[in-house]
C-alpha cells in the first residue's frame, strides 16, 4: 500500500480559486487598518516602542491579517477537499 501525501501550500490553494485573492487582499488591508486604528486610539505617543510608531503598528496589523488570511483560505480549501472526497 503506497500512500502518497503531497504538501500543498496556501499559495497553491490561491491559484485554484481566483476569487480567493480578493479575500486575501481584503484581509491584509483590514489588518493594516486595524493596526493603524489601534495606534490611533490606544497607542501611546512617547516611550512605547511598538505603540508609538504608526508604521510599525500598521505592519503588525498586516502581519496579523496575513496570518488570519492564510488560515481563512487554508480552512475553506480543506472543507472543499473533504466534501470532494466524501462525494467519491
Amino acid at each position: 500500500m503506497n500512500l502518497r501525501v503531497r504538501e500543498v501550500s496556501a499559495f497553491d490553494r490561491l491559484k485554484k480559486d481566483p476569487g480567493s485573492w480578493l479575500k486575501f487582499a481584503a484581509v491584509l488591508v483590514a489588518g493594516g487598518l486595524v493596526g493603524f486604528l489601534y495606534y490611533r486610539w490606544f497607542g501611546c505617543k512617547q516611550a512605547c516602542p511598538l505603540n508609538s510608531n504608526p508604521y510599525l503598528m500598521t505592519g503588525i496589523g498586516v502581519l496579523l491579517g496575513l496570518n488570519f488570511g492564510i488560515g481563512l483560505i487554508w480552512g475553506s480549501s480543506q472543507k472543499e477537499d473533504q466534501s470532494a472526497q466524501n462525494e467519491k
